[in-house]
């Protein structure tokens, strides 16, 4: 697993992409933050020195599983995510109300993760 920062500093990088399509194409806003949030994970993963295969079904499994046992805040948040992508894809790409919502939860999570024990990234 790559290091803390390099997860976080893409993560950013696809967040930055997310908030420039808000208000044009929420199918990118959906699909960026769902990248932004899996860099989040795997932040936090990289952190706690867990090695995962990041790519595989299993490595989903071994994500899911360390965030129930060390931090159900970002369990819950990453469910809220993908329920608000797989509601604004029926809605629609121009579903700004949920883009908003998806924004904002990220948003948070970088915010939380700045104000952590992580260093002066932000």
């Amino acid at each position: 697993m790559l290091s803390f920062f390099w997860h976080l500093k893409f993560a950013v990088f696809m967040f930055e992409i997310a908030k420039s399509e808000l208000n044009k194409n929420n199918y990118v806003v959906a699909n960026a933050v769902i990248k932004t949030f899996t860099e989040i994970i795997d932040a936090y993963l990289s952190k706690a020195n867990n090695v995962i295969d990041e790519a595989s079904l299993e490595g989903w499994k071994e994500r899911i599983q360390w965030m129930k046992e060390n931090n159900h805040e970002l369990l819950n948040e990453w469910k809220m995510v993908n329920s608000l992508c797989f509601e604004m894809m029926n809605r629609g790409k121009y579903d700004n109300n949920n883009a908003i919502k998806l924004i904002e939860i990220v948003q948070n999570r970088l915010n939380t993760i700045g104000s952590d024990d992580y260093g002066d990234y932000f």
